[in-house]
């Protein structure tokens, strides 16, 4: 339940109380989970001139709408009978030289059992893994895989804070990133790419507070 005193700011900033919990390095803030794909794109597209992204046939729409927004081409991939993951025969066809990244999905809290495989197929190509954690901030891998947090074990993670989420402040996104170069890339686009907008910000505060 949100309380008054949630608007206040706070000693301990979410970034870092999202950090201890993800237990990772840092994390970044975004406006919304696809904020943080978009910028995450963004990072990756700058020193690459590979224009294809992989992403799950079945999957949040917003997340081919910042594929196109960041200029790049969604390739939209079969999923395995009975679930929501990568079926390996349809990613492996449709993983090439031209492929920027992998957008691996945790649906639902669920994490991809797979995500073993689409890391080596994304190595053997060059290509990065970006985990949408948007609907899956807490969840965690089981015994039989050596893996943390879901969103912390690919190149790049995301998650989603908006209304209907596990955990949600009604609107807002996270970036993770295991290397730290990435982690600069990704702050460095961020600010180059940032809009302050008054207004937009206003209407948001007054929406929280409704």
């Amino acid at each position: 339940t949100l309380r008054w005193r949630d608007i206040l700011p706070s000693k301990q900033s979410l970034e870092s109380t999202l950090a201890a919990f993800l237990n990772t390095p840092t994390t970044q803030i975004e406006c919304s989970g696809t904020a943080a794909l978009t910028v995450a794109l963004l990072a990756l597209k700058k020193n690459s001139a590979r224009q294809t992204v992989i992403i799950n046939a079945y999957t949040c729409p917003w997340v081919p709408i910042a594929v196109i927004h960041c200029g790049l081409r969604p390739v939209v991939c079969d999923t395995k009978k009975n679930t929501f993951e990568f079926c390996p025969d349809a990613l492996a066809k449709a993983i090439n030289e031209d492929t920027l990244a992998i957008v691996a999905t945790h649906l639902g809290g669920h994490v991809a059992s797979n995500l073993d495989e689409i890391m080596q197929l994304a190595k053997q190509h060059g290509s990065y893994v970006i985990e949408d954690a948007a609907q899956s901030l807490g969840a965690r891998f089981g015994e039989q895989f050596n893996y943390g947090a879901a969103g912390t074990v690919g190149d790049i993670g995301f998650y989603s804070l908006g209304v209907g989420k596990g955990l949600t402040i009604f609107a807002g996104g996270v970036l993770v990133a295991k290397d730290e170069s990435l982690r600069n890339a990704l702050r460095e686009t961020s600010t180059k790419h940032a809009h302050n907008n008054l207004l937009s910000e206003t209407k948001r505060i007054i929406e929280l507070i409704g």
